[in-house]
């Protein structure tokens, strides 16, 4: 049964089961399925990671796996068994294999306030500092003056966000954003991973980033956000 459904070449996203204490957070790598046997399936990362930069798999550490077969959501659970190389993992997974409807988030275009970070290779070293900007938003208070965003023209929803980089950018680049929806909100801070990307005028490129770091109450709040925004919007009069 496994094998009917995670086949080679086939994208997947790797979910981490969390501790009582993460259980607020999602964190969604996404990933390649190499191969398919029985009760195992190996999976190649695409970040290009640095020595020491990976993911913190532990031995035994619950996973869940989603990918799309036949047009609709396959869900399996499993545990991460091994690293067969720099950035190819094992995860050995249970029988049981869930299939669902997949859900498409609303999007927006909209300006919002952005600031950014992008790396190379560097998952657990911006893991760890969205980690840490996150109990930074968290000690702030209403009374804290909030630094001015420069805004800038995206396209958003509660799964990632359209952009233009000006500087060189590739698939798999990791980014450290910091939104701010509206003017003295305080900001949401997430990790994301460049999916695609498309030249547009010369030295500029759109880029779609996947988030693959966000808490579920600031993931609430963007859809909200969304929701609203388009709402907001003024209808076209069809006459």
């Amino acid at each position: 049964m496994l094998t009917k459904y995670l086949k080679p070449g086939r994208k997947i996203f790797i979910q981490p089961r969390v501790t009582p204490n993460e259980q607020n957070h999602i964190e969604k790598l996404s990933g390649h399925i190499r191969s398919c046997e029985r009760d195992f399936v190996d999976l190649a990362l695409p970040y290009n990671t640095a020595a020491g930069e990976h993911y913190p798999f532990t031995p035994e550490m619950p996973l869940n796996l989603t990918t799309e077969a036949y047009g609709m959501g396959v869900e399996v659970d499993g545990t991460f068994s091994e690293f067969r190389g720099p950035d190819l993992i094992r995860v050995h997974c249970l029988p049981d294999i869930r299939l669902y409807q997949r859900r498409v988030l609303p999007r927006i275009e909209v300006s919002i306030g952005l600031r950014y970070a992008k790396s190379k290779g560097q998952l657990r070293s911006l893991r760890s500092q969205w980690e840490k900007k996150l109990q930074i938003l968290d000690r702030l208070d209403s009374s804290t003056p909030v630094t001015k965003f420069p805004y800038c023209p995206v396209n958003l929803s509660g799964g990632g966000i359209r952009l233009n980089f000006r500087e060189e950018t590739e698939i798999a680049d990791l980014c450290l954003l910091l939104m701010e929806l509206a003017p003295q909100q305080p900001p949401i801070c997430t990790l994301a991973e460049i999916v695609w990307l498309r030249p547009t005028k010369p030295g500029w490129q759109t880029a779609g980033l996947r988030f693959t770091h966000i808490r579920e109450k600031d993931q609430r709040r963007i859809n909200r956000f969304v929701e609203q925004a388009r709402r907001d919007q003024p209808q076209e009069n069809t006459l």
